[in-house]
């Protein structure tokens, strides 16, 4: 069962993170459900990643790290209502940053992808990000560095 809330934003803060908190557990009350598994970000630094490492402890739950980008692609696949049984699509990700299996840092890629797998078959050229974390609530940023780098 997939429950999808409403949007809360970027979990970069700790006011945001408490919202995420509350609104998880107003969730699980409505929904009467119990988790059997924590999925979590690949990436240990995310306020996400280390809440759900903290309640898969907690309750004694396995932990499921995913790749960032897959992830995207996967929703977008449910939203159009594309079956567990579907061809791999091929996706553009182009949403700043996300941590590669690898634990290397990946952005601007071209990835191969079914609900259970994804291979990355390119990606652009890896640049500085003008503004730094401020490149991804402002995109155009990462435009103008990839149109002066090319």
């Amino acid at each position: 069962m997939a429950i999808v809330s409403q949007h809360i934003g970027d979990l970069e803060s700790t006011a945001t993170l408490a919202d995420y908190r509350q609104q998880l557990q107003l969730y699980q009350q409505l929904f009467d459900f119990k988790a059997e598994l924590i999925a979590i970000d690949l990436h240990p630094n995310y306020l996400s990643t280390q809440y759900g490492q903290q309640l898969a402890e907690k309750y004694s739950l396995p932990l499921q790290r995913v790749q960032h980008h897959h992830v995207h692609i996967a929703a977008c696949m449910a939203e159009y209502g594309l079956p567990l049984n579907t061809q791999p699509v091929l996706a553009a990700v182009f949403d700043g940053l996300g941590m590669g299996v690898e634990g290397q840092l990946l952005g601007g890629e071209f990835l191969l992808s079914d609900y259970a797998a994804c291979q990355r078959l390119g990606h652009f050229q890896p640049i500085a990000m003008p503004g730094g974390v401020q490149s991804i609530s402002e995109p155009w940023r990462s435009a103008y560095a990839q149109l002066r780098y090319y």
